[in-house]
């Protein structure tokens, strides 16, 4: 993970306005430090939710590092993760744009398929009843992904490579 950097263009997380000084809203955010805050009342306004893009955007891995990435996020996604945490973690981690998409559109189309597999299972075998419990995905958490790939565009417009 890229360390903060104080630079002239480094603004709040919270405001946008121009960093004199850091602040930080806990002793997580300080250890990562990438989610300064210009001021104590900026830090108690912080919420990871919502403020959860970096000062400045990371270092973008090495196309080895970055497909090793979108393996473990495409994981955590089958597991049941929503898609939408799995995105910002690796757009944070350096994963261009285009790949997070990729993966996070591929993820919704397993989950259609397996839905509607599982639509049918109950019909097939008494055993289905028991399996389509355990659908745990929620082919909506695609669109917050897809909202946090298009704002980090928006924000770090030149990080295609």
């Amino acid at each position: 993970m890229a360390a903060y950097r104080e630079s002239p263009s480094t603004v709040c997380v919270v405001c946008d306005k121009r960093i004199e000084v850091a602040h930080w809203p806990n002793a997580w955010e300080k250890s990562l430090a990438l989610r300064p805050c210009c001021s104590d009342a900026c830090t108690k306004a912080f919420d990871p939710d919502r403020h959860w893009m970096p000062a400045q955007a990371p270092t973008l891995l090495s196309d080895e590092a970055a497909s090793a990435a979108v393996a473990s996020g495409r994981a955590r996604m089958a597991y049941g993760d929503d898609a939408g945490p799995v995105a910002r973690d690796l757009l944070l981690a350096g994963v261009p744009p285009w790949m997070v998409r990729n993966a996070v559109v591929a993820a919704g189309a397993r989950v259609r398929r397996t839905m509607r597999e599982l639509a049918i299972l109950p019909l097939m075998t008494l055993g289905g009843w028991f399996g389509s419990a355990n659908a745990k995905h929620d082919p909506s958490t695609g669109d917050a992904a897809l909202d946090a790939i298009v704002a980090w565009e928006r924000r770090f417009p030149a990080r295609e490579g």
